[in-house]
């Protein structure tokens, strides 16, 4: 489950394909974000998850 900072979970829009996730894993997913967002004209926020019974950061999402 992933949700915002106002914890607003995102999983429907992501099955939707609404909302991009980019995982942390992925060691450019900030630049990789912005990027995109800026080329749909779009916005990025944080997205968070719970891991081990804590918050953690997720990614970023853009919505389009």
């Amino acid at each position: 489950m992933y949700f915002t900072a106002a914890n607003v979970t995102i999983d429907k829009r992501m099955e939707e394909g609404k909302t991009l996730l980019f995982p942390v894993t992925d060691p450019d997913y900030r630049q990789k974000a912005e990027k995109f967002a800026k080329q749909i004209r779009s916005y990025c926020y944080d997205a968070f998850k719970i891991e081990n019974k804590k918050t953690v950061l997720a990614g970023i999402a853009v919505p389009r």
